[in-house]
This record gives structure tokens, C-alpha cells and sequence, in this order.
């Protein structure tokens, strides 16, 4: 199921991307670690949705240990840059007022997420 689905039947933006990644990649990370991320982490600051993709790369690009060299890094700056660059900022709060809304944002970082074969 894609995550614009899942937030249409009420996960938040961040759980929505977990429970796509799960779909997608037949993985079962917990939704519940994205619960206190939606609407910018219930304040309007980063976007929900962009804190979920991140996570999603960490966990299944991060390391494990301090030997290990820091590849997600790189991802998300993609990921984050990708977002400003398509919409200008990562503030929840300030895409709403662009009228830009969490839909949008979802289905981006689902999309995303896709195209950079995790």
C-alpha cells in the first residue's frame, strides 16, 4: 500500500511512511517510533513525512557501530536537499502556509524513497 494511503485511513505522515517502507520492502519496523513525528513533531517543525523517509534510510542504511563509515549521512542530505529544493523548506508550518499539503509531501517522500532503491 502506498503511504498517501495509509494517511488517508488516519496514520499520521511520519507512520504512513513506516507502514509503506514495511509494505514495500517486506520489512516490519515499528509505526509506532513515528507517532510523535506528525505536524512537524506535533510543533510545525520538520515535516513529519521527511522525518519518516529519514528514518527509514538510517535504519536500513545507518551503521551499527562506530566502524562502520556513516552512508545514510549522505542519503538524507539528499533526501533533505531533494525537499528544499521541489518546495522551498522542511517546516511543516511553513509548507502548510504555502499550501502545500501533507498529501503532497507523503506521496514525494514515498516516491523518494522508491527511487533511491533502499
Amino acid at each position: 500500500m502506498k503511504a498517501k494511503e495509509h494517511f488517508m485511513e488516519g496514520l499520521n505522515c511520519c507512520e504512513a511512511i513506516i507502514a509503506s517502507s514495511n509494505d514495500n520492502l517486506n520489512t516490519s519496523i515499528p509505526i509506532s517510533i513515528g507517532s510523535g513525528m506528525g505536524g512537524g513533531m506535533g510543533v510545525g517543525l520538520t515535516c513529519g513525512a521527511i522525518t519518516g523517509g529519514n528514518m527509514i534510510l538510517g535504519i536500513l542504511k545507518g551503521r551499527n557501530s562506530l566502524e562502520e563509515n556513516n552512508q545514510c549521512k549522505i542519503q538524507v542530505m539528499e533526501l533533505m536537499n531533494s525537499v528544499l529544493e521541489k518546495y522551498g523548506s522542511v517546516n511543516c508550518m511553513e509548507l502548510r502556509a504555502k499550501g502545500i499539503d501533507c498529501n503532497e509531501i507523503v506521496e514525494f517522500i514515498d516516491e523518494y524513497l522508491k527511487k533511491v532503491n533502499i
